[in-house]
């Protein structure tokens, strides 16, 4: 008679939880039998996970190598923007990409939200963005007494993009070329 007792599956530890690119969780369990009468179906299906996990890893390590920023420079020169301590980026459709909810608390207190240069050049060297810091062009300044700025949809999702797997935002290394 066969047992229909359920088996407990076996407790993640941390050999063999693994993290993708985009954060998500994946457990696989050390040791698995597989049955020849299942014509090895499961031992495919792992190996075709195994590859497309791997291939992930390398993908998103090729295009993260390629694109790390350290910080981020909004050149609002051009516009009528005036310097505040309390700034919001907006893309074109008015959602907000950056601000004070951005930030942690301990980094506002320590250095502030943003940091503001006369020159490009000076925000480049400034170390709060110094190495290779991400430049994008403000489209027009924007909100009661000009202290907002908006920026394109474009740069707006790019900034999303890479807020999703850095840091910078958090620790507000962002800077802002002022007229």
């Amino acid at each position: 008679m066969k047992n229909n007792r359920r088996r407990a599956s076996p407790v993640p530890s941390r050999e063999n939880i693994f993290l993708d690119a985009g954060g998500k969780i994946f457990y696989i369990p050390k040791k698995k039998k597989f049955r020849k009468r299942q014509g090895g179906r499961k031992m495919k299906r792992a190996i075709v996970a195994g590859v497309v996990l791997g291939l992930t890893f390398m993908a998103s390590g090729v295009l993260l190598s390629q694109t790390v920023y350290t910080g981020l420079i909004f050149d609002a020169r051009g516009s009528s923007f005036v310097p505040s301590a309390s700034v919001k980026i907006q893309d074109e459709d008015g959602r907000e990409v950056y601000g004070s909810a951005y930030v942690s608390k301990e980094w506002a207190e320590k250095q502030g939200i943003v940091g503001y240069a006369k020159t490009l050049d000076d925000a480049r060297a400034n170390p709060r963005v110094a190495g290779s810091p991400l430049v994008v062009k403000a489209l027009r300044a924007a909100g009661p007494n000009n202290k907002d700025l908006v920026i394109s949809n474009e740069d707006a999702r790019k900034i999303r993009d890479l807020a999703r797997n850095f840091n910078f935002l958090d620790q507000a290394k962002v800077l802002v070329v002022v007229p």
